[in-house]
């Protein structure tokens, strides 16, 4: 880069600041100056180790500054907990850096400062004129510390003064003749970088602008409003309706800002609000004809950047160059709004190993022939990455790529929450701070969660090298969200725009999320976030979109399109996996491992389950795991919770206060936890476009009449890929079975090579022991080399007797299948007067009797399933109304049996989409009943026949489901989804459940074993 912009910085705050441009017209090359180090990043040397930014990224432990500064009214009230940076913070040091690095100027006033402030009322008068009771510190948020307010305020104004520099040529703003009569005369434009949420400004007593959305820039042209006497008068009104996330405040989105545990609630996932200003305010002065927009987009395939520049007038010439240092690398002239080709030969390419940036001038010039145009009008100074974001199918698997390459995502969730700052950052070392100790960590990527940073923030990732995952910032938390009205809707689109639209040009940028868990909209409206994604994949199409982060989370559902499938998991087990597909990446959005609270260094109340040794060796064996799921399960990213923990929230990788670099409290755990991301990222290039595995194993085993061999194959493919890449020296065994069963391999197991496109396979005969029962485990695993790196693939399966529920109800709650789990019975009698097996039945009354199911204490019938026989003897009392036999799951997800007003119905359900087959069913004494769900098939049987099928639903697996599995009733949710709590009257005997699909002909039989 020429210059960083951070070294453009304030003279005088209090006044606003300046910069002024030089006259010539060659290119600048300033000596770019790295961002200043604290003791907070004293080097890896006492860890053992030197990072990417040599010694000076990361340490333990710091002190943190404490001193306060004071001016003009302002003093800093006490935060949650000091940073590293908090005494840095003052009038004289508040954001003076240049905030909008992709697009710099050389002229420019940073308002940054003191501020007057006040509460206000709805519908209050503007105070134009009037001082205000207050100072406040811009551009901290009200509620935060360093603000010098320090309470949430729903309506605010602020208000100050500023001068217009007299080498700025603002004929409004001046009484000098010379300046109103200069042809080059300027127009002023005021920024606001950030304001939560509405905001009215007044210049002078005129109102300038509004704007809804606390998230991205909005520029007001002043000219119009100034004085040529005297200083100007800025007053900004301000609303932010932020209250509890639970009850939707107009259309507001607004992340985790709630009352929540630092403001009044507890207990919440909700952050302390930040709501007013909170990034910087600045002015800048600019030709009647200048630079509004620049839209950049590398194109490798060409070797070109695909340039777009916009301006206030058409009639003139764009003239783009890039640079190296000080060396030209490629110049394009053309029309502006047209998209230009700037030649980039050769590339050196951006990536998070090499975070290489090009420098871009680009001037607006009167339409003249030649290279450089005629007079100059306007000039911006820019930056640019050559690199490609996308996705690519190898076999039936999407990966994500890079430069073409296959990458793991490895990253972190950042929720950009500050104990001094809220929202904002105390200084911009601070908030780089967070993206180098990520980087120093060896992460490649950071999921910025609900919250969009400021524009440094993302120009401090394009430095670094971190890609980022981009939430879209949710109206409210919540699950369950009633219906959105239709201009809710809109607005929270209308800002989903601006947050895309005013990012889309860095480097870093890979992939946006429109939605986190459902948070803020109606789960139900699947059709919106279909259109959420069709948006952003339109606004940008060179990146990935993750339409619905979490789809998996409460009562949420995968909207089944976009380039991302995205779960979240923190119970147990610790993660969850989604289903390859070729076109969609898998994806664990969010998981976490143990917490690790550190004495003095955690804000509000945390338990502390582990050591700083246990948290490091948990920590590094699930980035390992991950690591396996990346050829097992076709899985391709991974973002741990958290980067640093929160209000209330201890399990961050770093500390609130960020002065506590966790794994470096353990022994060698700073090198440990590098030295498994190394892994998974070096195995991610080496594997993922190049080794997958397809092990056929059995879910379930059968020795009901006696031992019954069964088949298993392991088959490794090197998918096709056009590279020379083979997979070496395969060796494929199995193990883990009882002794007393019997292993066999019917093929070769051993394989030399594998090429591009090839596969090879291996098959064993497993016979059981006749004696089995329950849970058997069954281990594969497969040492393979690829470019010379030796890698081992393991698994574990859990084969499942095939009959996972038999009760007879023979005077006891009793499982007689070899699970041996017994039911929990609800009112339901003991019945030795009739029985279609053995001696007793079970009564139900069929008004609130019913038994539940136990689950074998692992949640075995809360788990997908492709495959599942329900089969029964029941004698109603009658066929009237609706009487639930089984309800296995509820309407998003399940299967149930039940009578309907004489008929009998076997239903499934996956994301609510319900399938039903009915017969007609008399009461005639005992009946067989079964329903049979195979692959996609629902079929009915009774007495041995089948009366009724779906062959196809229209999904062949339902996914696993958290409603309680009962029998004789529906008493939580079922899966018809009618919300009705019904039972069963009259008898039930030999119920049995099973993990596979029977056949006609064993229905059959089982229906003659009375």
């Amino acid at each position: 880069m020429t210059e960083d912009p951070a070294e453009k910085t304030a003279e005088s705050v209090s006044n606003g600041t300046s910069a002024t441009a030089e006259s010539d017209d060659e290119h600048d090359v300033t000596e770019t100056t790295p961002v200043r180090r604290r003791t907070v990043l004293k080097g890896l040397a006492a860890s053992g180790g030197v990072g990417a930014f040599g010694a000076g990224a990361l340490s333990g432990e710091a002190t943190a500054a404490s001193t306060t500064q004071e001016s003009d009214g302002w003093s800093m009230k006490e935060p949650q907990m000091y940073t590293p940076w908090t005494g840095d913070v003052g009038p004289e040091n508040a954001h003076p850096e240049y905030p909008r690095p992709q697009m710099e100027r050389k002229q420019w006033q940073n308002l940054n400062g003191v501020w007057q402030f006040s509460g206000a009322s709805e519908g209050e008068e503007p105070p134009i004129g009037e001082d205000l009771d207050e100072s406040i510190l811009v551009p901290y948020p009200v509620e935060s510390g360093l603000s010098g307010v320090k309470r949430h305020e729903t309506w605010m104004w602020y208000r100050r003064a500023f001068s217009v520099p007299d080498e700025w040529i603002v004929p409004t703003a001046h009484s000098d003749e010379d300046v109103e009569n200069n042809p080059n005369s300027q127009r002023l434009l005021l920024h606001f970088e950030r304001v939560d949420w509405e905001a009215t400004v007044y210049v002078n007593g005129q109102k300038v602008t509004s704007h809804k959305g606390g998230y991205d820039h909005f520029v007001a042209d002043v000219t119009d409003a100034l004085t040529s006497e005297g200083d100007q008068e800025l007053v900004v009104g301000v609303f932010d309706p932020t209250s509890v996330n639970s009850k939707p405040i107009g259309t507001q989105p607004k992340g985790r800002q709630g009352e929540g545990t630092g403001y009044k609630g507890e207990g919440t996932l909700e952050m302390t609000p930040s709501s007013g200003i909170w990034d910087t305010v600045w002015l800048e002065p600019v030709p009647d004809s200048h630079v509004t927009n620049l839209d950049m987009t590398p194109d490798l395939s060409e070797d070109v950047l695909r340039l777009t520049v916009d301006a206030t007038n058409e009639d003139v010439t764009a003239v783009a160059t890039a640079y190296i240092d000080d060396e030209k690398v490629g110049r394009v002239t053309g029309g502006v709004g047209e998209e230009l080709e700037l030649p980039v030969p050769d590339p050196h390419l951006w990536s998070p190993d090499d975070p290489f940036l090009y420098d871009l001038r680009v001037d607006l010039r009167r339409e003249q022939d030649g290279e450089d145009g005629g007079k100059l009008l306007d000039r911006v100074e820019s930056y640019f990455g050559m690199r490609s974001i996308g996705k690519e199918s190898y076999g039936n698997t999407a990966r994500p790529t890079l430069n073409g390459e296959t990458l793991w995502h490895l990253g972190t969730l950042e929720s950009g929450q500050w104990p001094d700052g809220l929202y904002t950052a105390p200084t911009d070392e601070a908030l780089r701070y967070n993206l180098e100790a990520q980087k120093e960590l060896g992460y490649n990527m950071v999921r910025k969660h609900v919250k969009v940073e400021p524009r440094r923030w993302f120009y401090h990732a394009d430095q670094l090298g971190l890609l980022v995952w981009q939430d879209m910032p949710n109206m409210h938390e919540g699950f369950d969200t009633p219906p959105r009205d239709e201009a809710t809707l809109e607005h929270f689109k209308k800002e989903l725009i601006e947050m895309v639209t005013e990012h889309d040009n860095h480097p870093s940028m890979a992939v946006w999320i429109p939605i986190n868990e459902g948070w803020g909209i109606n789960n139900d409206n699947l059709d919106y976030q279909r259109e959420l994604t069709a948006l952003v994949s339109e606004l940008d199409p060179e990146r990935l979109v993750d339409p619905h982060s979490g789809y998996d989370v409460g009562s949420n559902h995968d909207p089944g399109v976009g380039d991302i499938k995205d779960v979240h998991q923190y119970g147990t087990p610790w993660y969850q996996i989604p289903e390859p597909e070729p076109d969609r990446i898998s994806a664990l959005g969010e998981y976490t491992s143990t917490s690790l609270v550190v004495e003095d260094h955690h804000w509000g109340e945390c338990d502390s389950p582990s050591s700083a040794e246990e948290f490091v060796a948990q920590y590094v064996e699930r980035v390992e795991a991950l690591e396996k799921f990346m050829v097992s399960r076709s899985m391709s990213a991974s973002v741990y919770t958290a980067t640093t923990g929160l209000e209330n929230v201890c399990n961050g990788i770093i500390t609130y206060d960020r002065e506590v670099v966790k794994p470096t409290l353990a022994d060698d755990g700073l090198r440990r936890v590098r030295d498994a991301h190394a892994s998974i990222i070096k195995a991610s290039r080496d594997l993922m476009g190049n080794v997958q595995f397809d092990f056929d194993v059995p879910s379930t085993y059968d020795v009901s009449d006696g031992a019954e061999p069964f088949e298993v194959t392991a088959t490794l493919m090197n998918p096709e890929s056009g590279s020379d890449v083979a997979v070496e020296d395969v060796d494929m065994r199995l193990g883990g079975l009882p002794d007393s069963w019997t292993i066999t391999p019917t093929t070769e197991t051993s394989f030399e090579s594998v090429g591009d496109g090839e596969s090879v396979s291996a098959t064993w005969e497993i016979t059981p022991d006749s004696t089995a029962a329950g849970d058997i485990e069954l281990d594969g695993t497969i040492d393979y080399v690829v470019n010379g790196e030796q890698y081992q693939y393991t698994n574990t399966w859990v084969l499942s007797a095939a009959r996972l529920v038999y009760y007879r109800y023979e005077n006891s709650n009793a499982d007689s299948s070899s699970y041996d789990n017994p039911f929990t019975n609800h009112g339901a009698t003991f019945d030795d007067t009739t029985a279609a097996e053995g001696d007793y039945s079970l009564q139900f009354d069929g008004t609130d009797d019913y038994i539940q199911l136990n689950d074998f204490g692992e949640g075995i019938l809360h788990d997908a399933f492709t495959e599942r026989t329900f089969e029964t003897w029941l004698a109603p009392e009658s066929t009237s109304g609706l009487q639930a036999i089984y309800s296995e799951g509820g309407i998003y997800n399940g299967m149930g049996v039940r009578l309907n007003d004489g008929t009998l119905q076997a239903s499934v359900a996956t994301n609510g989409q319900t399938v039903t087959v009915d017969s007609a069913f008399d009461v005639s004494g005992w009946t067989h009943v079964a329903a049979v769900f195979d692959n996609g098939a629902l079929r009915l049987f009774i007495d041995g026949e089948q009366v009724a099928e779906n062959p196809d639903v229209g999904y062949s697996r339902v996914p696993g489901h958290v409603a309680a599995t009962a029998i004789g009733g529906s008493v939580t949710s079922n899966p018809w989804g009618d919300g009705r709590e019904n039972f069963f009257g009259g008898n039930l005997d030999a119920t049995s459940i099973y993990t596979v699909a029977l056949s006609a002909a064993d229905i059959a039989e089982n229906a003659t074993q009375n």
